[in-house]
């Protein structure tokens, strides 16, 4: 995982692994939350307008198991007003479907901060920019 700021943006690249013994078939987009250091979700991209979906069921990947292949995902944030959240941040998906919620720790060096803000007046936005790929943007 990383986390980039840019013009008041704020952008990340999650890279999903199977470390799991069987495959598992990924497909739709989900949804994104920020998760604050006492496991607390204080921003949820479905309370945002941007929920978890399945459609497009197309691209459908498999993930092989042991971690052999893997995903990117590319998330965005904009204009965030709130308090500052309790370190570390981590980013959650939570899967279409009712299929579950992966939780990811960024490594080390890597810090989640917030988007500036842009004015209490604007809307704040969190939400996949790029959907799964097979190839790191």
């Amino acid at each position: 995982m990383d986390w980039q700021g840019a013009a008041g943006t704020r952008f990340g690249t999650v890279r999903l692994r199977n470390t799991g013994t069987g495959s598992c078939l990924v497909s739709g987009t989900p949804a994104i939350q920020l998760v604050d250091g006492h496991g607390t979700v204080f921003l949820d991209s479905a309370n945002l307008g941007n929920p978890a979906s399945a459609s497009p069921a197309k691209p459908l990947f498999t993930l092989r198991a042991g971690g052999a292949s893997s995903l990117f995902l590319m998330a965005g944030l904009t204009n965030y007003c709130g308090a500052d959240p309790v370190a570390p941040v981590r980013l959650a998906l939570v899967l279409p479907a009712g299929l579950g919620r992966v939780v990811a720790t960024a490594p080390a060096g890597v810090e989640i901060t917030m988007a500036p803000c842009n004015g209490p007046n604007v809307a704040t936005e969190l939400h996949v920019q790029v959907p799964w790929s097979t190839t790191a943007p």
